[in-house]
């Protein structure tokens, strides 16, 4: 799901949004939250296409003060190697294992919003992605909306075959 808002004064950028979700079955939402709540699991989400290098002080998702302050600029590497971004990351909630509310920005984007959450469901955990974004040019937005919702349903297919084979 994509919306933009109404532009009408011409003065608000545009914003765009999506959500994706899912099951993983036969696994505790604990043991969802402690994979995707380090770096390691983010980036077995991510890899190989992209990569983030965080500071070794933050090993954890919920070892960042939750704020809302830009703690960090995180390094993003196209296929591990070539510099695309530098995104500066920020936490407005944390309530493990439950969800992050990461609010962010980078050289693309003047807003970046992830609300991640793990919830149990009979058979498994649910995962559910919800993201938001405001990108610098409005020329961008399409794009970058159809990057980022490619790379989220990887990053879910990853997750999910990662638990299957764990």
């Amino acid at each position: 799901m994509m919306v933009a808002n109404s532009n009408t004064g011409g003065d608000e950028p545009l914003s765009y949004c999506y959500e994706m979700s899912s099951t993983i079955p036969g696994v505790s939402a604990k043991r969802v939250w402690d994979r995707i709540g380090t770096w390691e699991g983010v980036n077995d989400e991510l890899g190989p296409l992209v990569q983030m290098f965080v500071p070794a002080e933050y090993p954890r998702v919920g070892d960042i003060p939750a704020d809302g302050r830009y703690h960090f600029a995180s390094k993003i590497l196209l296929l591990g190697v070539l510099p695309i971004d530098s995104h500066q990351f920020g936490l407005r909630a944390i309530e493990p294992p439950r969800y992050f509310d990461e609010r962010s920005e980078n050289r693309m984007m003047r807003r970046w919003s992830h609300r991640r959450t793990v919830t149990a469901t009979e058979d498994g955990a649910r995962v559910t992605d919800q993201c938001s974004f405001e990108p610098r040019s409005a020329l961008l937005g399409g794009l970058l909306l159809w990057i980022y919702r490619f790379i989220f349903r990887r990053r879910h297919r990853r997750l999910v075959r990662y638990f299957a084979n764990a």
